[in-house]
């Protein structure tokens, strides 16, 4: 039972902080629209599952990225990325998606994800740990339904 308060905890944390990083006036953050549509796709996707964040970092440190996987998931501040890292981060089938459901060309989809995936996967790391893909999963869809 404690394990289940926990996970509910951080699915609660992880929908706060990717809440409040999506610009709003309230909040004081600037965040383009296209950020922010690029924000609910990767949201839905990781619900989906089809975009596992795990499988993200992993392939964050295998080319080379290792320290930005680690500013993004620990405390401070975020390491940037450049959209080709973020072309080969995500893998050509994701991209290739994510452009299609924005109705975007994949080089400005890359571009804005290299601002909003460090974001993302900060959020989704609170306390400099990432919960099981199935917690993540569940504070997605719970994102999405507060921002919708």
């Amino acid at each position: 039972m404690n394990n289940e308060i926990g996970t509910i905890e951080t699915r609660e944390q992880i929908a706060t902080g990717v809440e409040e990083s999506i610009g709003s006036p309230t909040h004081g953050i600037e965040t383009s629209s296209t950020q922010s549509a690029l924000m609910g796709i990767v949201l839905e996707m990781i619900e989906d599952g089809e975009i596992e964040l795990h499988s993200l970092v992993e392939r964050l440190n295998q080319t080379g990225l290792r320290d930005r996987a680690k500013s993004w998931i620990g405390v401070g501040e975020n390491e940037t990325i450049t959209a080709r890292e973020v072309e080969i981060t995500l893998g050509a089938k994701n991209l290739k998606s994510i452009a299609a459901k924005a109705g975007l060309p994949e080089v400005e989809v890359a571009e804005e994800l290299a601002i909003t995936l460090p974001t993302i996967i900060d959020k989704f790391s609170p306390g400099g740990e990432m919960p099981e893909e199935a917690v993540m999963q569940e504070a997605a869809s719970l994102v999405k339904t507060k921002i919708a």
